[in-house]
């Protein structure tokens, strides 16, 4: 069976993840949790629509295998928010153009309510993490740019479900 990957990359957001992550955006941990939970399957499904292409695939393929199937999460303990931050938006900026990234940033800052600007840095740091699971992924099961397309495609309907349920749900008046 193959690995739910919104699953996958939303146990790195522990409590102590989510601290950091909140320290550095200077947004409470409840906001934080939210929109960090909310760019997961918004980033997994940017990268779907990237490897729907043989040099997308390659692309993502390529930076995935440079991590070499390392822990995520060394990342952030190595480099810190800040740094993860800035290397993280070159390398989503990158895959996914600058454009993509505004309107990923522009729908996680309204779903969170942290603005256009908390949007882009919260994807600036969860971004790297997701990247990084999903190399630990590539690298684990051997999977080449096809298999890690044909992985990433799979999933596509469940992460934009998912993301759209939590934002009709959170967005839902309250009584």
């Amino acid at each position: 069976m193959a690995v739910n990957l919104i699953s996958a990359a939303q146990q790195l957001l522990t409590p102590e993840v989510i601290a950091q992550i909140s320290s550095f955006l200077g947004m409470d941990r409840s906001a934080t949790q939210k929109a960090a939970i909310a760019a997961i399957p918004t980033i997994l499904a940017s990268l779907s629509d990237l490897v729907g292409t043989p040099a997308g695939a390659n692309q993502l393929s390529k930076l995935l295998s440079q991590q070499q199937g390392s822990n995520p999460m060394d990342m952030l303990r190595n480099a810190g928010a800040p740094d993860l931050a800035q290397t993280g938006s070159s390398m989503l900026s990158g895959l996914l153009g600058g454009r993509t990234m505004d309107t990923m940033a522009q729908a996680i800052g309204s779903f969170a309510g942290m603005g256009d600007g908390g949007g882009k840095s919260l994807l600036a740091v969860v971004g790297p993490l997701v990247l990084g699971m999903l190399g630990k992924q590539q690298h684990d099961a051997g999977m080449d740019a096809n298999g890690l397309a044909s992985l990433l495609r799979s999933q596509k309907i469940r992460s934009w479900r998912r993301f759209h349920r939590a934002s009709v749900i959170n967005s839902a008046p309250r009584a």
